[in-house]
Parts: C-alpha cells; sequence; structure tokens
C-alpha cells in the first residue's frame, strides 16, 4: 500500500507555558499545548487531519535543595484522540483504541 499527500491542509494550535516560583528551592512547570487540523479531500469534502496531536502537556515540580542535588518528578499527560482521518491507518498503534476513529 502508498500513501501519497494529496489533501490540503488546515491546522492551527496553541500552547502556552507557566512558570510559578514558590520559593528559591521549588519551582512548577507547566505546559500546555493544543493542535487542530481539517483536510480537504480531492472531492472537496473535508475530514479531520490525520495523525494531529490532541491536547497533551507536562507538569514538573523541580527541588534543588542544594547545589549537590536536583529532583524534578514530572507528569505528562494527552488527551484521546477521537478525531482520526478515515483513512487506512498505516502499521500498529496500541495507543488508538478500536473504534475511535470517528472524524
Amino acid at each position: 500500500m502508498q500513501s501519497q499527500n494529496l489533501a490540503v491542509a488546515d491546522i492551527w494550535g496553541i500552547e502556552a507555558a507557566a512558570v510559578f516560583k514558590f520559593r528559591d528551592d521549588l519551582v512548577l512547570n507547566a505546559i500546555i499545548n493544543f493542535a487542530h487540523g481539517r483536510e480537504e479531500e480531492a472531492n472537496s469534502s473535508t475530514v479531520s487531519a490525520d495523525r494531529i496531536p490532541t491536547l497533551n502537556g507536562r507538569v514538573s515540580l523541580r527541588y534543588v535543595p542544594n547545589e549537590s542535588f536536583t529532583t524534578e518528578p514530572f507528569i505528562v499527560f494527552a488527551d484521546s484522540q477521537p478525531r482520526l482521518s478515515p483513512g487506512p491507518i498505516f502499521g500498529t498503534c496500541a495507543s488508538i483504541p478500536t473504534g475511535s476513529q470517528a472524524g
């Protein structure tokens, strides 16, 4: 099977980041991203753009009690991806549940 980039796509997104310094040794970092895309097919219909990441981000808390020790646990998160193009999915991806291809 061969894949060709024939569609016209409109993709937009937004991201935001914040740093909260509670004390000199304790800092919270957060970033959030969102993207949305639509593709125009050859018959002028529009569908969800293929493989565009949804809402996702990262939150971490950095602790630096002294010059020889730093720790920064973090959480990475992502929303489900219900907006997939109606075309075939190439390869396998365990993170895309069956039935979630609802463009």
